[in-house]
């Protein structure tokens, strides 16, 4: 078809144009359209049941939740009366370990040296640049 010219390509559209209508109806169109809507059918209905179940599921899971609200936190240790404020809890259990503390520490300064090496190099290029630019113009008058 994309090597034909424009006058064959005219004719072989009209000749497909034609063979629909010579073919007629397919045999079996009716219960394929009918299979077709069944099938759409039984998938729409899988569905809605799958979200059905899980939002029935989340429900459930929520409202018991919220009657034992303060379970997950007294097992955590955020609640306990022996222990001492939220905020000191919460900073034992997001710390790290020192080791890993020096390396982000190491890596913090590598990164500002990196930082500033770039810096200085963005400077010389753009001095560089600048003398060039000048003395193509110092040239060109």
């Amino acid at each position: 078809m994309e090597e034909l010219m424009e006058e064959e390509l005219a004719q072989e559209q009209a000749k497909m144009a034609k063979k629909p209508k010579l073919i007629g109806r397919a045999p079996y169109d009716q219960e394929i359209t009918v299979a077709a809507s069944v099938r759409g059918y039984y998938f729409t209905a899988a569905s809605r049941l799958i979200d059905i179940v899980a939002i029935y599921i989340m429900s459930g899971l929520l409202s018991r939740v919220a009657f034992v609200s303060n379970y997950l936190h007294e097992k955590l240790g955020l609640y306990s009366r022996t222990s001492g404020s939220g905020l000191e809890i919460f900073h034992r259990l997001m710390s790290e370990g020192c080791e890993t503390e020096r390396k982000r520490r190491e890596l913090r300064v590598k990164k500002e040296r990196m930082d500033q090496a770039m810096e200085i190099i963005v400077n010389l290029e753009n001095k560089e640049k600048m003398s060039t630019a000048m003395a193509a113009n110092s040239q060109a008058t």
